[in-house]
Order: structure tokens, then sequence, then C-alpha cells
């Protein structure tokens, strides 16, 4: 077993890739409980905004394995921070979102930034550490995405309840 300390390169890499994840997952469980109050800003029934969740995981699963192969063309990294963009913007266009019709189609886009960083960021978790280090590494990474899941509902609750939904994707913006 290697005892080669990883750069600071490598070190700052790793806080990256685990946000975004973190990111990524706390925005899907938390908008969950934004969908009351969106229903009243909107107009609509609550039952009307369902494609406001559907659509992040279409986008989601449907463009992982294509990024993926984006990622092995033109570079982990490029697509990460593609990814990682192309998350930020959509999010700033779901904050903003004056109708259900906006709000919908940004998460879509929303859904193909997070498809962009599945992927890539495990190649560039893999890439930036030994492999004695690299397993542990990734499962720390996804460990935090997973505390995500668990942030999430507390998160859009807070936040829906405090200062409004919108802030749920306005956090996602730095």
């Amino acid at each position: 077993m290697s005892t080669t300390a990883p750069s600071l390169h490598a070190k700052w890499l790793m806080v990256t890739v685990s946000l975004a994840l973190f990111c990524v997952q706390v925005d899907y469980f938390a908008v969950n409980l934004a969908l009351p109050r969106m229903a009243v800003e909107f107009g609509c029934a609550v039952t009307d905004l369902q494609w406001v969740i559907s659509i992040y995981m279409l986008t989601l699963g449907a463009f992982m394995v294509p990024a993926g192969r984006l990622a092995d063309i033109f570079g982990r990294k490029r697509i990460l921070m593609a990814g990682v963009g192309l998350f930020g913007l959509a999010s700033l266009m779901c904050a903003m979102a004056p109708s259900i019709a906006l709000l919908v189609a940004a998460r879509g886009v929303q859904g193909l930034g997070a498809a962009m960083i599945f992927p890539a960021s495990v190649s560039v978790i893999t890439n930036a550490f030994p492999p004695a280090q690299s397993g542990r590494m990734i499962g720390v990474a996804y460990g935090i995405a997973g505390l995500g899941n668990a942030a999430g509902p507390l998160i859009g609750g807070l936040l829906t309840q405090t200062v409004g939904w919108r802030w749920i994707f306005a956090l996602n913006i730095p």
C-alpha cells in the first residue's frame, strides 16, 4: 500500500468534485419540499409541477453515458468544469424562472449539467490520486454526495420556509 501524500492540486480537485456532487444531490432532494410553495406562486396545482422533478432525473439519466463518452473524447476535467458551469447557469435560470415552462426547461438543463458532472468526477478523481488511494477517494466523494441526499430535505424545507423556494436554486450558483 502506498503512503504517498496527495498533492495540493489533488486535494483541491477532491474538494471541488465533492462539492459539485453534493450540490447535485441536494438540489434534487430539496426541490420536492418546495413544490407546494411553487404551486402557490405560479397559481397551479402541485401535480402540475411534476415535471420540475421528473425532467431533472430524466435528463440526468439519459445523458450520463453520452456525457461520459464526451469526457473521454474532450477531456474529463473539461467536461466536469463544463458540467459545473452549466449546472450553475441553469440554477440561476431556475431561481429567476417567471413561469412553470421556463422552470421545467431550466431544470432539464440542470439535469444535463449534472449528467456531465457524475461520470467525469469519477475519472478526474481516479487520475488525480495514485491507484492505492483513488478507490477510497471516490468513496469519500460519493459519501459526501450521499450527505446531500440526507441534507436536501432539510435545506429545502429551511430555505422554502424562510427566504423562499428560489433560494434552493440560488444556493447552487456559486
